[in-house]
């Protein structure tokens, strides 16, 4: 049996990005400059700061971040994920409701070649 176990911190990690209860809020460019230099230096990166990740998966020596986590309590990050569940079914109950609207039209111009074709 293969061993393919998960991390499942590192998963619900990035899905507190996904939802913004984690934040990266990006460095400004003097602050991106002074960190680059630390990377040359071979010194470590002063602590909450990070390195973003070039698309090919290799960190990048010349863009930082550091993360912001609001100071929710329990009750409030259960509303906030409530109202964003809410603010997707409402999505998906409008592309519903134009999906169908436009069944029917299809559906309404059929019935009238087939009508007109007697």
């Amino acid at each position: 049996m293969a061993n393919n176990r998960k991390d499942l911190r590192t998963e619900l990690r990035t899905m507190r990005f996904e939802f913004d209860l984690l934040q990266r809020i990006p460095c400004s460019e003097e602050e991106n400059r002074a960190f680059k230099r630390y990377v040359e230096d071979g010194q470590d990166l002063p602590q909450g700061v990070f390195r973003y990740r070039n698309s090919d998966g290799k960190n990048s020596d010349s863009e930082f971040y550091t993360v912001y986590e609001p100071d929710l309590t329990e009750r409030e990050i259960n509303e906030f994920l409530t109202m964003k569940k809410l603010q997707i079914l409402k999505s998906i109950k409008g592309a519903i409701a134009l999906f169908g609207s436009v069944i029917s039209g299809f559906l309404l111009v059929f019935l009238v070649i087939l009508l007109m074709g007697r």
